[in-house]
């Protein structure tokens, strides 16, 4: 079996989102950083260069969610979502 290319590393969640360009992506990955810590109640970890995750275990239940924030999330660029 071949090693996992994309690993957690101790790369800084908080560089990482504050290096990305666009100011409505920027504010909107940190206001889902901060949605999800609240909701999980774990720390973020990056995974790779560019993957933002935050791991929670509740007795072997185990929640993982990954916030990729400098990838557009549609190939328009633009956001599926409304602005605010």
């Amino acid at each position: 079996m071949s090693a996992l290319k994309t690993i957690q590393n101790n790369n800084s969640v908080a560089a990482f989102i504050e290096a990305i360009d666009n100011p409505d992506m920027r504010a909107d990955c940190v206001a889902v950083d901060r949605i999800m810590q609240q909701a999980t109640g774990v720390q973020p970890a990056m995974w790779g260069s560019s993957i933002v995750v935050l791991q929670a275990d509740n007795g072997g239940f185990s929640a993982l969610v990954a916030l990729c924030c400098k990838a557009p999330c549609a190939g328009n660029g633009r956001r599926p979502w409304p602005a605010r």
